[in-house]
């Protein structure tokens, strides 16, 4: 429909108009209740009205905010899947990235192996890293921003991941 009448607005912009007319609202009442005598009996039904309009405005900010929180956190676990070669499942409505670490792990008896740790509030993958250039940068990352940026330096290939119901912590010497 929106191709066959250029001009007119999207489905988007269609369905935001209601949500927009809310702060519309809340001015109409405020102005109406500066305009109203105390003593009119329409004084306390027009300060309900204030309420509730006030209370809904509240409620979609929220929403609001909360929308936006979910897509910035859906964008750095999309990030990470990009960073992280052979991992494509990290996004999931409940999923939120923690932390970054570098890890030095024994192999063997002599050697030992640097080890990339993604941390998300449900999971612990475990990365091999490959230098891209000169030595192994280590970065820790606590902040979820520009993801990839930050971890861009090395280059990061899935290894396993663990659910934290599956870990247990232990504190030793």
């Amino acid at each position: 429909m929106a191709r066959e009448h250029k001009g007119k607005l999207s489905l988007d912009n269609l369905l935001i108009k209601p949500v927009q007319k809310f702060p519309n609202y809340e001015l109409i009442f405020t102005r109406l209740i500066k305009h109203t005598d105390v003593a009119h009996p329409d004084q306390k039904p027009l300060q309900e009205a204030l309420k509730l309009v006030h209370d809904i405005l509240i409620f979609l900010n929220c929403k609001e905010k909360e929308a936006l929180e979910n897509g910035q956190r859906e964008t750095a676990l999309r990030e990470l899947e990009g960073v992280i070669e052979g991992m494509n499942d990290l996004v999931t409505p409940e999923r939120a990235f923690l932390l970054f670490d570098l890890v030095s792990m024994p192999s063997g008896q002599v050697t030992r192996k640097e080890r990339g740790f993604f941390l998300f509030n449900d999971l612990l993958v475990i990365t091999s890293i490959k230098r891209r250039s000169g030595t192994i940068r280590k970065t820790n990352m606590t902040c979820p921003g520009s993801v990839a940026s930050t971890l861009d330096t090395n280059k990061y290939k899935y290894l396993t991941k663990i659910s934290l119901e599956d870990l247990e912590i232990v504190k030793c010497k």
